[in-house]
């Protein structure tokens, strides 16, 4: 595959780009010799617009200054199949800003526009699981004891919708932070610990219900080792060669 610069990679993709219709699989562009020649393409236009323009794929500039002065270079990304349709995806988190600034990005390219499409929005600390499902933290603190930090979201993909399905968030009241107010009642199994399930409105649940919230989501999936690369322009161009 020819290396392109950004901007004429990217207007040849608009260009080039043809709709499918129903139940088709989209043509690669004449850009790209393969769909994943197209899709990593994209991928790679994003990242250079994220390393050399510091702004999203939609044009929005980013703050990316951090509290000490870090690099771009110390902000992540990957490219893989997280949600298993065979496809690649582009996973970028954004963490040298403050707390509030700190992004877990996932995007698909989008066959329709020749560009990417953002499927998930979230805080930087993102858990990928085997089978596709998606842990993010409210946190980047260590993770502690049981399934903390807390409290966390799960996420699962909806191939229908083209998007994560948020799937609820988890927070614990542990019985040694409130002994006098922690509702003995509630904790049938003893462990000292409920639970607070956004899925399930307000009400506390016990290990069993906080247990089957997160088999219905986790199911069998594992922790994914991710092969995170920093923002260099090394490891940009490495994505479409």
């Amino acid at each position: 595959m020819k290396k392109l610069v950004p901007a004429l990679c990217l207007a040849l993709l608009l260009t080039a780009c043809a709709t499918p219709r129903a139940g088709e699989s989209p043509t690669p562009t004449p850009a790209f010799d393969t769909m994943e020649d197209w899709r990593r393409g994209t991928y790679r236009a994003a990242m250079e617009g994220f390393l050399l323009r510091q702004e999203f794929p939609d044009g929005t500039p980013m703050e990316l200054k951090g509290d000490g002065g870090e690099s771009l270079e110390e902000n992540r990304f990957a490219v893989l199949d997280i949600d298993g349709d065979g496809g690649e995806e582009l996973l970028v988190l954004i963490t040298t800003p403050c707390v509030a600034g700190k992004l877990g990005l996932i995007y698909r390219l989008d066959p329709d526009t020749g560009g990417v499409q953002e499927v998930l929005r979230a805080f930087s600390a993102l858990t990928v699981y085997t089978n596709g499902a998606i842990r993010e933290d409210w946190t980047d603190a260590p993770a502690g004891d049981g399934d903390g930090p807390w409290p966390y979201t799960l996420y699962r993909w909806d191939a229908e919708g083209g998007r994560y399905e948020n799937r609820g968030t988890a927070d614990c009241l542990d019985k040694t932070l409130r002994p006098e107010s922690f509702p003995e009642e509630l904790d049938e199994d003893g462990d000292g610990r409920v639970y607070y399930l956004t899925s399930l409105g307000e009400d506390l649940v016990d290990g069993a219900e906080y247990a089957r919230w997160r088999q219905e989501t986790l199911g069998e999936g594992e922790p994914l080792e991710l092969e995170l690369q920093p923002w260099t322009q090394e490891t940009v161009e490495a994505i479409a060669p």
